[in-house]
């Protein structure tokens, strides 16, 4: 009996399929021709977004555990009040965890964009010469 890894936000958020399958059609196209820089800038961000799920594994972007919430039909009332707070908590630790993540997003595209400009400096360089 294998014990399955729970699917990261990286599976979760891309059409993993259908990019293999452009992948696998565009692997035929010109190799290290201008003409396939958006390629490059693809392969760019896909990394960072790939990165960017990594933080989370890595522990920068920690994700809140959910509260307990008591069932309505048993609760008194000390337990809802003790609830509506566990949820209130959670939900500020969601709001920090949601701009961790957008944070980690920003960075990586940032260095997406570094990579992509210095391809573009590379490809006018040989072009010059």
């Amino acid at each position: 009996m294998s014990i399955k890894a729970p699917k990261k936000l990286i599976e979760l958020a891309l059409p993993l399929d259908d990019i293999n399958a452009s992948a696998a059609r565009e692997k035929f196209n010109r190799h290290g021709h201008p003409s396939t820089l958006h390629l490059n800038i693809r392969a760019a961000t896909l990394l960072g977004l790939f990165l960017s799920a990594s933080a989370h594994a890595d522990g920068r972007c920690s994700k809140p555990s959910e509260p307990s919430i008591p069932s309505g039909y048993v609760a008194d009332d000390s337990q809802l009040e003790r609830a509506q707070e566990e949820v209130q908590a959670y939900l500020e630790e969601v709001k920090k965890y949601k701009q961790c993540l957008v944070e980690n997003i920003e960075e990586v595209e940032a260095d997406a964009k570094d990579v992509v400009d210095a391809w573009n400096d590379a490809v006018k360089d040989y072009s010059a010469r």
